[in-house]
């Protein structure tokens, strides 16, 4: 039998409500950027690393966004990026910080993945 809420807030519509988009919410190292209805999650790992998550869950939409979102950082050869690391909804960007700043490399990273967007036009 399935649990019973009390409060007034699970009485209202059982429509999915999603955060308007281009949300930004920073949490010290981390930053959560609602869009479309999905949260980008980025977070540095140490002073070189960065890791991008789509998707908390694997599904075939968030894959196809970072195979084309790491293949057109790897096509841009950005000065200071060492190595692109994709994985099923999530990436990793390692990069030397004397050449890149941490902020360059997000601003980069956000233009990229603003030009895919979902990932379904890439080739």
């Amino acid at each position: 039998m399935p649990a019973r809420c009390s409060s007034p807030s699970c009485h209202e519509s059982s429509s999915v409500r999603r955060a308007p988009a281009d949300r930004r919410v920073r949490t010290g190292t981390r930053e959560r950027v609602q869009v479309s209805g999905r949260a980008v999650r980025r977070s540095f790992g140490g002073d070189d690393h960065v890791f991008v998550e789509f998707d908390e869950e694997m599904n075939l939409p968030a894959n196809f966004r970072v195979m084309a979102v790491t293949a057109t950082l790897a096509e841009r050869e950005i000065d200071g990026v060492i190595d692109i690391c994709p994985a099923n909804v999530s990436y990793q960007v390692r990069f030397d910080p004397d050449r890149l700043a941490p902020r360059d490399l997000l601003a980069e990273l956000e233009a990229v993945e603003a030009e895919v967007g979902d990932g379904t036009d890439f080739h």
